[in-house]
């Protein structure tokens, strides 16, 4: 049978958030997402093992990183989901990445003109939230039953047990699940007179002390080493931090936050002008064929931008203006 599904929901906000907070059984996920029951038993388990598209992309480093691109019907359950759970979650102030009215630049705000900057990030960011972490947000954050909590998960996770990237619900569920870890670092930052911030999986503190606070990070032997402290709040939410990616720079360095320096005015790098030039210089050149200006853009999309969304439905001018607006 095929099923002609709006990729909206028509119920309105009160109903969605009704619907969502007495959910308690596989038919009221299916009427809470509008859409037959049938199908949601489908694609969750007649279909499981064959969800998902995945192909490789190189990283900056030269090696490789998977992409799993989520079939149509699954991709429809995630959409009508993600817009579920932004009507029901409310972001950390220090969230930035995946958080509509923030981005780059006002993650970057944060720590302008600082004596230092402090950057790392979390290896493997998606791929480190396993089926179980998202399954107990379900049952901790929302108070579902198992039943329920384990039918959401299934709909957010890879069959292999973690959240994929190219799923449209992967980024408000990584924000739900960082939570926690944002409310310690905005603790310790508030203790040590820092700002905190995280953009996804890039972490920053800044600071105008004189001394970088020993409490975060310290350098010894000319080696920078992150505390005990932040390290364990990190291990203790499932993540790992990636050595290569942490730096610590003062204001004599270039400080930069999400790829934006920050030591006296916020100044875009002339990589990411170029990039919007050479999209706005692509849709002149193909104006009578844009099919063939999107089929271009997304071969040359870069990572960092193409993790945020569905692979298979990006739009070009809406992530164009979105780059722009961050200028």
């Amino acid at each position: 049978m095929v099923y002609k599904l709006n990729i909206r929901l028509q119920s309105n906000l009160e109903d969605i958030k009704q619907k969502f907070q007495n959910l308690s059984c596989f038919e009221d996920v299916a009427l809470l997402l509008e859409v037959p029951k049938e199908l949601l038993w489908k694609v969750l388990i007649k279909n499981k093992g064959n969800n998902y598209n995945a192909f490789k992309i190189k990283k900056k480093n030269g090696s490789e990183r998977f992409i799993f691109s989520p079939t149509s019907n699954l991709s429809l359950l995630q959409k009508k989901l993600a817009y579920v759970l932004k009507c029901n979650y409310k972001n950390h102030n220090q969230s930035f990445g995946f958080v509509e009215g923030r981005g780059i630049v006002a993650n970057a705000q944060k720590h302008l003109n600082k004596k230092y900057v402090l950057n790392f990030d979390l290896e493997n960011f998606f791929e480190s939230v396993t089926f179980r972490r998202v399954r107990s947000m379900f049952m901790t954050y929302y108070k579902f039953n198992e039943k329920v909590a384990t039918i959401l998960a299934n709909i957010c996770c890879h069959p292999n047990g973690f959240l994929p990237q190219g799923a449209a619900t992967s980024p408000i569920i990584s924000n739900i699940i960082c939570n926690r870890l944002d409310k310690e670092f905005s603790q310790i930052a508030k203790k040590n007179r820092c700002q905190y911030t995280r953009y996804a999986d890039d972490i920053t503190f800044s600071t105008n002390k004189r001394q970088f606070p020993y409490d975060i990070a310290y350098v010894r032997e000319g080696s920078l080493f992150l505390s005990t402290n932040i390290i364990s709040i990190v291990e203790s939410q499932g993540f790992k931090i990636n050595k290569e990616k942490t730096r610590l720079q003062n204001f004599k360095q270039n400080q930069t936050v999400t790829g934006i320096t920050v030591n006296e005015k916020l100044n875009v790098k002339r990589s990411y002008v170029r990039r919007i030039r050479s999209i706005l210089h692509c849709i002149e050149k193909n104006s009578n064929n844009l099919h063939k200006a999107e089929q271009i853009f997304k071969e040359k999309f870069p990572f960092r931008q193409k993790k945020l969304f569905d692979f298979n439905n990006i739009n070009m001018f809406a992530i164009l203006k979105g780059m722009m607006s961050d200028m």
